[in-house]
């Protein structure tokens, strides 16, 4: 058996983002984080976690149990209840230590449970820790997509290249039957020219290797094909 360790300190988790909602000591885990190189920003209550949830989807959030407005113990009964935010791993930061606390936090949808004080590079480690298994989740939906996508790919490229030959080929005919003064000349050369286009847009979707998106419109996103295909 191999002596190796496993270290998920080689993986890159700097793009995640840390939401810490914490009225009192929210500074000083923003500093301590951003130290690490995660995009972290922090809310001091609950109803404005919620709004800034809407529009900027934490990867993990930091919350603490008790909160001017909401206590945190419902802040993660309603965000496990929320279909949008459901996925997103709470960490409990809290001054109550009792057994009866910690067991309520975890009975709230938490998946660790820390007390203050504490040090920072515990701190760290478990966050890094329930990061990288939000990475993990996220490269496997990544392959489903990508499954998806590729079985479609293939499947589209194979109903497409029978009638575009047709449309190609009969183009290609009506040039070499016309001289190039023909009224309509011009246009059998564009159907032949955009039909050309459409076989090399389809050459790139069979080599499609990769989940890559783009804006769309109104939000919708949709496979970018070049990135996609890239070799």
């Amino acid at each position: 058996m191999s002596d190796r360790t496993y270290d998920i300190t080689e993986i890159d988790l700097s793009k995640m983002k840390i939401m810490v909602v914490d009225a009192m000591s929210s500074t000083v885990l923003k500093k301590t984080l951003k130290k690490e190189g995660y995009e972290v920003f922090s809310v001091p209550d609950g109803e404005t976690a919620l709004l800034k949830l809407k529009d900027y989807m934490a990867d993990i959030i930091l919350l603490d149990t008790d909160l001017p407005d909401i206590d945190g113990f419902s802040l993660s009964m309603n965000l496990k209840e929320n279909d949008e935010t459901r996925h997103i791993p709470v960490i409990f930061i809290s001054e109550r230590s009792k057994t009866d606390d910690i067991i309520k936090g975890f009975k709230c949808g938490c998946v660790d449970y820390i007390t203050k004080p504490f040090p920072k590079e515990e701190l760290v480690a478990r966050v890094r820790t329930h990061l990288y298994t939000v990475y993990l989740r996220k490269e496997v939906e990544k392959q489903s997509l990508l499954k998806g996508v590729v079985e479609m790919a293939g499947a589209t490229a194979h109903e497409l290249n029978q009638p575009l030959a047709a449309i190609l080929m009969t183009s290609q005919l009506l040039m070499a039957k016309h001289r190039e003064d023909y009224p309509n000349y011009k246009q059998f050369k564009r159907i032949e020219s955009q039909s050309q286009r459409m076989a090399e847009i389809i050459k790139k979707i069979t080599f499609i290797t990769r989940y890559e998106v783009k804006e769309y419109i109104d939000g919708i996103k949709i496979v970018d094909i070049e990135k996609a295909s890239e070799q």
